[in-house]
């Protein structure tokens, strides 16, 4: 499990800590603010580390090679030196990686403004790695683009980052069976209940074996039922697991507020069981959704990371464990102020009839 995360001069932030729990970790703020590119980061060096374990070589110049490597094909920028922060003369941006229980595999590595894809190991190299592979699942469903998408990624140059395709990868594993299926029912069932039916793939395609009969294509399904069928799907072929870290962008994107509902129960689902999952959003129903079941059910675990703005135009966080002692952050603020003058507006409508 990631454990810390601690950044300096990296994209929007000056310096900057997040300590994550074993469960549910949510990263709020607003448009531009950096919570894409935390979670981008800590999914990069969380692949970096479990990839390294396959390595022949362990030696500082492999792992300087991967960690810029990955960093590239996930964010995409120009060079390297893009993704350190901008400001007057040369900047260096420096981060460090801790993970939960297993100190052998932290490090830390630097670059500056001027490095084009090359970064600086700052650590002894790790002895131990990342037990199990992390999921990135970004704000597009990845169900209806499936088919032939790795593939294309692989054979020809597309604008997109690696997430989409790394995800392919882990949906192609085949189905668990026996025991280790069993073990994840009491999981997978919910979630099936909630998409309204069984995922399956056949052909390379997605389908939903609806629960009152009959199939349909995966495109023909509601996309906020696709999101809820793709972790149904990674549960199944022991893709995820309560070692696999996941991370999610936006999960509440597109969706109606009644399956933001049934998207909170599964997140606080996952949690109760341990899983670590750390998503970004700005969805204040989304956040008082999950906020109420985390009171309705201590088993589970939340924390929240509030992004802003400070008097040098950085990003500073600020952590807690229960959403009413969450600072002010200007992306909910905007749609409290919203339910004020509605409620305002429905007042005076009602005075003047």
């Amino acid at each position: 499990m990631l454990n810390e995360l601690i950044v300096r001069n990296f994209t929007a932030f000056e310096s900057a800590k997040f300590k994550f729990c074993t469960g549910l970790n949510v990263i709020v703020g607003a448009n531009g603010s950096g919570k894409s590119h935390i979670l981008k980061l800590a999914y990069s060096v969380a692949k970096t580390s479990y990839n390294q374990k396959k390595q022949s070589s362990q030696s500082k110049q492999v792992w300087q090679k991967e960690i810029a490597n990955d960093l590239l094909r996930i964010f995409r920028p120009e060079g390297l030196g893009r993704l350190a922060r901008r400001q007057q003369g040369r900047s260096k941006a420096q981060i460090e990686v801790k993970f939960e229980k297993l100190k052998e595999a932290d490090f830390s590595f630097s670059f500056s403004t001027k490095n084009s894809a090359e970064v600086v190991f700052e650590s002894d190299v790790p002895t131990k790695f990342v037990p199990a592979i992390p999921i990135f699942i970004p704000t597009k469903e990845l169900l209806s683009l499936f088919p032939g998408l790795r593939a294309l990624y692989e054979g020809r140059e597309l604008s997109i980052d690696e997430t989409y395709p790394d995800l392919c990868a882990r949906l192609e594993h085949p189905l668990l069976r026996g025991p280790r299926l069993e073990n994840v029912k009491s999981i997978i069932e919910p979630l099936e209940e909630m998409a309204g039916g069984e995922i399956k793939s056949e052909n390379g395609k997605f389908y939903l074996y609806q629960n009152e009969g009959g199939r349909l294509e995966i495109d023909l399904v509601a996309e906020g039922l696709r999101k809820l069928s793709t972790l149904a799907f990674l549960l199944k072929n022991g893709s995820l697991t309560n070692t696999t870290a996941l991370f999610w962008d936006e999960p509440e994107a597109n969706l109606n507020p009644l399956i933001i509902k049934k998207l909170a129960k599964m997140l606080m689902l996952l949690s109760a069981k341990k899983f670590q999952i750390i998503i970004a959003t700005h969805s204040l129903f989304l956040m008082k959704e999950l906020h109420i079941l985390n009171k309705e059910n201590k088993d589970s675990k939340v924390r929240y990371f509030g992004l802003s703005e400070n008097e040098n135009n950085a990003t500073i966080v600020n952590t807690s464990d229960d959403l009413e002692d969450l600072p002010f952050i200007a992306a909910l603020d905007a749609e409290l102020e919203q339910t004020d003058r509605f409620s305002e507006a429905l007042n005076n409508n009602n005075a003047n009839n």
